[in-house]
């Protein structure tokens, strides 16, 4: 047989023993739902070890489980490519993986192995792809993988190995790419390493413990783009030599303890983009030459002990978006041109001796000059009688305010006091360090109100001893207005909920970070599916099945009805959409983000017009985002559950019709719900996302207008003619029930 690809599709189940007897050249069978689990499962491997033309295998991004298989390494010697990242394999990398001397790429990354690489991988000879990223693999990097002269990738990031970096690697004369970040790995980085010319994409060494200076061979990367050295316990000068590089992209040497002033040289790094300085202990003034970096959009300096005035010359890059030179020793006037310009990307803070600037940082004038001392005497004698009597005015309003927010603001703390009160709480260091340093790379979520990081904390138990847990840390923006508010919120939403179809929060911190700055996060239990926009909507996502998306509606439904019915008080999420239904490991929807929520007293609860007890008025005010928010917040209306009813309408249309809301097709009076009422009227089908339609029969058919009647009747325009969350739900589980009896 030539081949077997059924690469994208939706199988499940086992994957067929016969499929090992036929001895293909390749089989790819990736981005499938495969599972195993015991040795019976992998009895196709069995087979394919008979075969002697077999050339490549991968069974990637699939649920494939248990151990690895040990008799992957006994596969015919032309094996050229292994490939079972992203899947469920436990256990440890069998050593005769080195027998397969062939081998060019060999990716394991994104799975639960534990153990040592073997030392037989080194080998292979002819390997230019080595994943093992993201397992939990300890132990040393071998020394023999200096052997693999051909390698040009190599990911060991993300695990548990220790020990120091072999000098071996630096005889990889053809590496492009090195990660090694997230590890625990010490000691100096050998001179060889940086003086390795080929590395084009990335050397990526933080969250470790390294330590020691940098080498003058630094300036040897001259091809590279990316350099990170973030989090570590780097120590002495800057070498000039990194001025050498003149296309990197991105240098992050934050987090550690470099010294002495930043080289002028770094003003010849033409390409940067982003440099990231913040946390050492680097003094002297800050360089006019970063001023020349025509396409830099991110200069963070702070927290180091930099002194003089702010180069001018960046002012007037117009590429740059982020600023950071707080924490400093800085003095002068703050021009007022460019980023300077822009509260929102500018930070400036801890800076004493800085004058000027825009009037909104609230900066000390700078000293008058001599010709306009005469005219502002006049002045200084009105403001001699003024101020007395404005700080009267000022005291005695704040004395008003104080006793009428008083009650409030107790209210508040309370709320989030008993909130913390029952959760183990978790320090800001912690949380740095399983995040990384809060990296953009493990950047897996952004709102309004602030940033969710992937990360790894270690957890002990009594039962289980010590374990690391894959959790997300939503970190709340502070600065942002509006931001404490929303940790309230979910605070005090959090406090009350417990469903298997809510996001499980697993931890808390309200600390203050390593800049001496409040900082508050929320932890959970990390959703690998991640959410259900990015499985609508997002290339490298598969479309998801019927069924599926039957669950999935099922779910949300009932986690609506536990918020509005069997909560005391309810509950009103507020800000329902795909992005905030995350998806675990079995595709299992779980409601997320109650930044917004409002929890509704017993006695506020109102009837709505149809007598249903479905809805109970709570606060004036848009909740919400467009698309999703229900149009009676928008003139006004009050908080109701039939808001959230309605969300739900829109987010049940969105999963069958395959288009969001917000689409661009959706204009002139059009809109999802009058677009999906007509096709009802219509032809549905050719409505319908295409996805659904691989055959189309009568219970297809019948199941797919079903469910879109449902969503309709949840996002009708008037609260009375909604139908109530329990009613779709309970008809969208009769519909799922049927439409599985009508496929098997």
């Amino acid at each position: 047989m030539e081949g077997l690809s059924l690469t994208s599709n939706e199988f499940s189940g086992r994957i067929p023993s016969e499929i090992g007897r036929l001895c293909p050249y390749y089989l790819e069978l990736a981005e499938n739902y495969f599972v195993a689990g015991d040795a019976k499962d992998w009895e196709f491997m069995t087979f394919l070890t008979n075969c002697s033309r077999l050339m490549s295998i991968d069974l990637s991004i699939n649920r494939l489980g248990g151990i690895l298989p040990s008799s992957i390494a006994n596969l015919s010697t032309t094996t050229q490519m292994i490939s079972l990242f992203r899947n469920n394999f436990t256990g440890r990398i069998p050593p005769g993986i080195g027998n397969l001397p062939r081998l060019t790429s060999l990716m394991l990354q994104k799975n639960l192995l534990i153990g040592t690489i073997p030392s037989e991988i080194g080998r292979l000879q002819q390997l230019q792809t080595l994943g093992l990223s993201e397992n939990s693999l300890s132990g040393p990097i071998p020394s023999s993988l200096g052997n693999l002269t051909l390698l040009q990738k190599l990911h060991l990031g993300n695990n548990r190995l220790q020990g120091t970096i072999p000098v071996s690697l630096g005889g990889l004369k053809g590496l492009t790419l090195l990660y090694l970040a997230s590890n625990s790995l010490t000691g100096p980085v050998p001179r060889e390493i940086f003086g390795l010319s080929s590395l084009a994409i990335a050397l990526e060494l933080s969250s470790n413990q390294l330590s020691g200076s940098l080498p003058p061979e630094v300036g040897s990367l001259k091809n590279l783009q990316y350099l990170g050295l973030s989090l570590n316990n780097f120590s002495g000068e800057l070498p000039e030599e990194i001025g050498n590089c003149e296309i990197m992209e991105t240098l992050a040497m934050d987090s550690n303890f470099f010294s002495g002033s930043i080289p002028p040289s770094f003003g010849n790094l033409k390409g940067l983009q982003g440099l990231n300085l913040t946390s050492n202990n680097l003094s002297g003034p800050i360089p006019d030459e970063l001023g020349q970096i025509s396409v830099l959009e991110e200069l963070c300096l702070a927290w180091n002990n930099l002194s003089g005035g702010i180069p001018a010359l960046l002012g007037n890059l117009s590429s740059l978006v982020k600023l950071d030179l707080s924490h400093n020793r800085l003095d002068g006037p703050v021009p007022t041109n460019g980023v300077f310009a822009n509260m929102s990307a500018l930070y400036v803070a801890g800076n004493n001796g800085l004058c000027g600037g825009m009037p909104e940082f609230r900066l000390r004038p700078c000293p008058a000059t001599a010709r306009h001392v005469k005219h502002r005497r006049p002045q200084r004698l009105l403001l001699q009688i003024l101020i007395p009597v404005g700080l009267v005015s000022l005291l005695i309003a704040l004395a008003l305010y104080t006793f009428s927010s008083k009650t409030r603001s107790t209210s508040k703390n309370q709320a989030e006091a008993s909130f913390l009160d029952n959760y183990p709480r978790v320090s800001y260091a912690e949380l740095a360090k399983a995040t990384g340093g809060f990296p953009p790379s493990n950047l897996i979520g952004e709102g309004k109100y602030g940033s969710v990081y992937r990360g790894i904390l270690p957890q002990t138990s009594k039962d289980s001893g010590s374990e690391e847990l894959d959790v997300a840390v939503k970190v709340f923006q502070l600065h942002q207005s509006g931001s404490s508010k929303s940790f309230l919120a979910e605070c005090d939403a959090l406090r009350r909920v417990r469903h298997r179809n809510v996001v499980g929060i697993l931890t808390c911190c309200s600390s203050i970070d390593h800049r001496g700055d409040e900082f508050k996060a929320l932890v959970f239990k990390f959703m690998p599916r991640y959410s259900l926009d990015r499985w609508l909507h997002h290339e490298g996502f598969d479309r998801l099945s019927l069924i599926q998306r039957l669950n999935i509606a099922v779910d949300v439904a009932s986690a609506l009805c536990y918020f509005h019915n069997d909560c005391q008080p309810p509950v009103v999420h507020c800000d329902l959409k795909p992005s905030n239904i995350l998806l675990d490991e079995e595709f299992t929807a779980r409601v997320g983000d109650f930044g917004l929520a409002k929890v509704v007293p017993d006695l506020a609860l109102a009837a709505p017009p149809d007598g249903s007890g479905e809805n109970s008025a709570s606060s004036l005010g848009i909740r919400g985002t467009v698309g999703y928010v229900a149009p009676e917040y928008g003139v006004g209306g009050e908080v109701s559950t039939s808001g959230d009813v309605y969300s739900f309408g829109i987010v049940l249309l969105e999963m069958i019709i395959g288009k969001a809301p917000t689409d661009e097709m959706f204009r002139d009076g059009l809109s999802l719900h009058s677009f999906a009422a007509a096709a009802l009227l219509e032809n549905l089908l050719r409505a319908v996302d295409p996805v659904l339609l691989p055959r189309q029969s009568v219970e297809v058919s019948g199941c797919l207008s079903a469910v879109v009647g449902i969503g309709v009747s949840c996002s009708k325009q008037l609260l009375s003619d909604r139908m109530s969350i329990a009613s779709a739900a309970a008809e969208l589980r009769a519909l799922k029930d049927a439409y599985l009896s009508s496929v098997h």
